[in-house]
């Protein structure tokens, strides 16, 4: 999937560490990792928007 492998680059160039994960019902979410913070997105619309307030992304 290119979309969250891009998401995941811009993450990596933050210092933050982006995986897919299974999710219980949901079937997957993104889990966003960097020291103690660890925070659980269910889109890639939410990871866009976490990455977008930390100033990791770009509009795309």
């Amino acid at each position: 999937m290119k979309a969250f492998a891009t998401l995941q680059a811009s993450a990596a160039l933050r210092g933050f560490r982006l995986d897919r994960v299974e999710a219980d019902a949901a079937g997957e979410a993104y889990v966003i990792t960097r020291w103690a913070l660890t925070k659980q997105l269910q889109t890639l619309d939410d990871v866009r928007a976490f990455l977008a307030q930390i100033g990791g992304t770009h509009a795309g």
